[in-house]
């Protein structure tokens, strides 16, 4: 929006909220799981019918299809947040995503879903030239957050052999602590994040050192509905890169020009091999990088289409109620939360009740290995072994 010069009106999850910010704005944007506080989102969709504003929801994950091994997943972080966006997807005047494999799912759900892909802020970010070093370590670089854990874990034994053999490179890691198998390896190396303010990471990476980056991610539906964000971000500091070979990445990559993509742990270890041996195709291929992005993936060249397509969604905007239902949907949630609670705490004094019982039983068994009585009920027992004929 700032590239395109439109003025924002921003409203955050939790913050009291004032229909007048509607009245005096042309469109409504809701992102991501912002619905999952279904009472605020079913005042926010009130105040659109009263003042006839469309609403489009924006989002860039397929949260509905996460991974039974996603960490988000293990944690319910999302499981509240389900339901409301699926009702927000239904109710909306149409939503936007950042690929097509996205697209293509939440096509079942809504008519109008546009794709508008996450392009390379250079409002943020600039190009570092690709340099040499004079130092002969190679640095391999991964940059991502927790959720990323089972597809780093995937390509540990590639990792691992590239290390073993190639025993001057050095894997670092920003933001994800390394995984199982490369903790405490001596040729690992890592950086915490503790900034959640994206210019202000923008302005920290692009001041770190690598000459090589890493960008895996496992075959599912979840990560193909992903965008290549992460080789956007990477190439801008002016190394090469090797993705994993699935559909976010094969969307922008030419492979061998721009960047490799693997697919297994062969070609993990092959790709880094030779970027590793030859620093001069390094060069080359972070140079091609950078280039392809300038050509065709800068936000201030594309910013226009989302300006194009909202005023597209205002044009053919068309007045319904859809606040009431929503109000519904948030006292079924509140009953069912209310429930739930309820099952929990039942769950919870069961479990204290099963906690104390096993309590009281294991001093019961304490009492008796101490008493007269079970010391000579051992004496017989091994009295009774000693006679017990040999065959």
């Amino acid at each position: 929006m700032r590239h395109a010069g439109v003025q924002v009106c921003w409203h955050r999850f939790g913050e009291p909220f004032a229909p007048e910010q509607v009245a005096a704005s042309d469109i409504v944007i809701v992102q991501r799981d912002f619905p999952r506080d279904l009472n605020g989102y079913a005042r926010l969709m009130q105040a659109a019918d009263l003042y006839r504003k469309p609403i489009v929801l924006e989002i860039d994950d397929l949260l509905w299809e996460l991974p039974s091994n996603h960490p988000d997943q293990l944690t319910h972080a999302y499981t509240d947040a389900l339901w409301p966006m699926l009702l927000a997807a239904m109710q909306a005047d149409a939503i936007t995503v950042v690929s097509p494999s996205l697209a293509k799912y939440l096509q079942g759900i809504h008519s109008q879903v546009e794709v508008l892909p996450n392009y390379f802020d250079d409002g943020l970010w600039h190009f570092r030239p690709p340099r040499s070093r004079d130092d002969a370590a190679v640095r391999i670089g991964y940059m991502g957050g927790g959720s990323h854990i089972p597809d780093v874990q995937a390509i540990v034994p590639a990792l691992t052999e590239v290390l073993r053999r190639y025993p001057r490179t050095q894997l670092i890691f920003w933001g994800l602590p390394p995984p199982a198998g490369l903790e405490g390896h001596p040729q690992v190396v890592w950086h915490p994040l503790d900034t959640q303010h994206y210019p202000q990471f923008a302005a920290y990476f692009l001041q770190q050192e690598f000459d090589i980056f890493i960008a895996p991610l496992q075959d599912n539906l979840f990560n193909a509905c992903k965008s290549a964000v992460k080789f956007f971000e990477c190439s801008a500091v002016g190394a090469a890169g090797v993705c994993s070979d699935v559909a976010p990445y094969r969307q922008v990559i030419t492979h061998g020009e721009t960047g490799f993509l693997a697919k297994d742990t062969e070609t993990w270890i092959e790709c880094l091999g030779k970027l590793i041996e030859q620093p001069a195709l390094r060069l080359a291929m972070a140079a091609s990088a950078q280039d392809a992005i300038r050509q065709h993936w800068l936000l201030s060249a594309h910013a226009h289409q989302w300006v194009e397509r909202y005023q597209q969604v205002v044009a053919s905007y068309q007045p319904r109620e859809r606040a009431a239902s929503l109000t519904l949907a948030a006292k079924v949630q509140e009953q069912q939360g209310q429930r739930l609670h309820q099952l929990e705490a039942a769950w919870q004094a069961r479990l204290a009740d099963s906690e104390r019982h096993g309590a009281a039983l294991q001093a019961k068994l304490d009492e008796i290995e101490r008493s007269r009585a079970w010391r000579w009920v051992q004496r017989f027992w091994r009295w009774r072994a000693r006679l017990k004929p040999k065959l």
